[in-house]
């Protein structure tokens, strides 16, 4: 016989004697089979329900035990609650399970959706290597609005009424479906973390995808027709912005390369008297999707953009497109600045402008002389199939295809700016709505 079922059942009398021992023992408590008193050497007593679910034994500690109740639960207190987990057992749960589900439901209700978003991106487990954008958009957009809402309750509802005021429509009305489907990602994103945290048991927007609040979904692949480069070119000039905002969507659209690589240039990576870009191979701090480093000759044209730019930024930047703060831009305010200025093209994005780049460049290469190889090796891409094999730069002069395609695409650009068309009719967003005529340069 073993120790515990030598001693007898615990009753409220005999709880107020019981006495630590020099080890740990097990009292039963009666009335609740599996219920027992754990002492310990020490003098500290606490509530244990033992039980067996699918053949397989298992226990849950149900608290402190103290007679008078102050500072634990007393006799019927732990009888009551064990007779609850007894009957979660008979109904095949886990009492242990139960209650841990408890805490963390009762733990839910008092976490905010924004605490849960502070969680996921200050305990490094987000996975973006520069999550200082994300940051910027939750506090911008979304933190007023989720700060106090609770994460258990959080439904499509907060959602919608949080993309429902004036910062979400464009001056025409429509609304800013990639402003939306920025916020909604975050949104998911947290959702995920909270329910990694066991803070939810499920996805409250699981039935509400983005595009049912507004939010593009999907990446519109377009690129602009020869008119369209002339009426962006054109408007540029009277965009409500820095000069060098203008000169940077000048250089994206000379240069073909992505809006990130741009915005991340550094000086020391431009030598102007040779005229090259060195692009680095992307790296944690660096988006630039190159496998290795490649060095990018300037055209003409650009080479003009680098020396107003570097002109005005001093030595004092590292950046070569730095904000009016002085730290780097991120893509989507350039792509807020396009949303606020430019009409007459819809859904537009400077990542339109690297399409545009090679498809225009495509379509001509015939009629400029350059070869589609160098096209492709301009903008970083990978050569396909038998253009891999037998197409390659002249080993004498290796940039030099790349700066032929370079310097005719920066003609074009250069012949469309100074060029001189009658007028054109846009919106003016000075006077919003208004439409206002003003005269091509």
């Amino acid at each position: 016989m073993s120790e515990t079922e030598k001693r007898p059942l615990l009753n409220a009398q005999a709880f107020k004697s019981v006495k630590p021992e020099d080890k740990e023992f097990f009292q039963r408590a009666g009335e609740v089979p599996g219920l027992f008193l754990r002492v310990r050497p020490s003098g500290a007593m606490s509530w244990v329900y033992r039980f067996r679910l699918h053949s397989k034994p298992d226990k849950v500690t149900l608290g402190p035990a103290d007679p008078s109740g102050r500072k634990g639960l007393t006799l019927k207190e732990a009888r009551d609650l064990a007779g609850n987990h007894r009957k979660l057992v008979f109904a095949g749960k886990n009492p242990r399970f139960e209650v841990e589900r408890k805490l963390a439901q009762e733990k839910a209700n008092t976490v905010s959706f924004a605490q849960v978003f502070d969680d996921l991106y200050q305990g490094g487990t987000h996975g973006e290597s520069r999550p200082e954008e994300s940051i910027q958009i939750f506090a911008r957009d979304l933190r007023a609005g989720l700060k106090a809402v609770p994460i258990v309750d959080f439904g499509p509802s907060h959602f919608a009424k949080i993309t429902s005021g004036p910062t979400w429509r464009h001056p025409t009305g429509s609304l800013k479906h990639g402003k939306i489907a920025a916020a909604y990602r975050l949104i998911k994103k947290t959702i995920r973390h909270a329910i990694s945290r066991g803070l939810l048991t499920d996805d409250p927007l699981r039935f509400s995808p983005a595009k049912s609040f507004g939010g593009k979904t999907g990446v519109e692949e377009r690129n602009l027709g020869m008119s369209e480069i002339r009426n962006l070119l054109t408007q540029l000039t009277f965009w409500h912005t820095r000069e060098a905002n203008r000169r940077l969507l000048k250089f994206t659209l000379a240069c073909g390369q992505r809006i990130s690589a741009v915005l991340e240039m550094r000086r020391s990576e431009v030598d102007v008297e040779s005229g090259t870009w060195r692009i680095p191979k992307t790296a944690a701090d660096r988006r630039t999707k190159s496998k290795g480093s490649r060095v990018l000759p300037l055209s003409q044209y650009m080479l003009q953009l680098l020396h107003a730019q570097l002109a005005v930024v001093g030595t004092s930047n590292e950046l070569v497109w730095p904000a009016t703060n002085g730290k780097q831009i991120f893509p989507a305010s350039v792509r807020r600045c396009v949303e606020d200025n430019l009409s007459g093209i819809e859904g537009f994005t400077p990542h339109d402008l690297r399409r545009t780049f090679i498809s225009r460049l495509h379509e001509r290469a015939a009629q400029l002389r350059i070869n589609a190889a160098d096209i492709e090796r301009v903008v970083g891409h990978v050569l396909p199939g038998m253009m891999a094999i037998y197409s390659h730069p002249d080993p004498d002069d290796p940039l030099g295809g790349q700066r032929d395609v370079l310097n005719a695409w920066g003609n074009i650009l250069m012949k469309i700016e100074n060029s001189r068309i009658r007028s054109i009719i846009r919106s003016w967003n000075g006077a919003r709505g208004a439409l206002r005529r003003v005269p091509w340069i």
